[in-house]
């Protein structure tokens, strides 16, 4: 399947959530246990029933097209189980247990943002009036937030320098959560630092993922 068989508005749903599973898959082996077992994956890695269902709708317009064009001589989604949409409630804290959780930073990363912080404020002036003052830690180079296509490119630009190839060019920031928090304890830093961090990371690339679909 390649990146023709998604069209826009849906492309960013295709590379995100079905490119990494079907991206070398040759149309005709696409069968109902290959969807079952995509489907399953996504479901395992914690995603809610809004963002399967919404990749799995992607999907089900490129097995159309290549059932309209008889690429596909039996349709592959016959039989797939989607999890159900959920009605979810608000979860909302109680003033007696909102409170403002504080944990330490490692140092150097401490100096990264105090460096990332002071090109932000050298960038400001540049522009003048042009500059969006959203107050973002992250933004674009002119203040507005961060696009999906823009922040892919972002992330991917990190996996280069950083020496990545082949499927560790397909890591997401989720998994790449995972190794800081390896990284951490290998440096001897108190677990429930570890912990808070990982609890933080994992909240801020959730909302950034619900910000990008929508």
């Amino acid at each position: 399947m390649t990146d023709d068989d998604a069209k826009e508005p849906t492309t960013d749903t295709f590379h995100y959530y079905i490119k990494p599973m079907f991206e070398n898959a040759a149309i005709s082996s696409i069968n109902s246990r290959a969807v079952q077992k995509w489907v399953s994956s996504l479901v395992n890695e914690d995603y809610d029933s809004d963002t399967v269902r919404l990749a799995f709708a992607v999907f089900r317009g490129a097995v159309r097209y290549a059932l309209d064009h008889e690429m596909l001589l039996k349709n592959p989604l016959a039989a797939v189980e989607v999890p159900k949409k959920e009605k979810r409630k608000a979860n909302v804290l109680e003033p007696d247990e909102a409170v403002i959780r504080s944990f330490t930073l490692p140092a150097s990363f401490m100096a990264w943002l105090k460096e990332h912080r002071q090109a932000q404020l050298e960038q400001r002036p540049r522009l003048g009036r042009d500059w969006a003052d959203y107050d973002l830690v992250f933004s674009n180079e002119v203040g507005d937030p961060l696009q999906p296509n823009a922040y892919r490119a972002l992330w991917k630009r990190v996996l280069t320098r950083a020496g990545m190839t082949g499927e560790r060019m397909k890591m997401r920031p989720y998994d790449a959560r995972h190794t800081v928090a390896t990284l951490l304890l290998l440096q001897r830093t108190p677990s429930k630092v570890v912990t808070a961090l990982s609890t933080c990371v994992h909240y801020c690339l959730r909302r950034l993922n619900l910000s990008i679909r929508d």
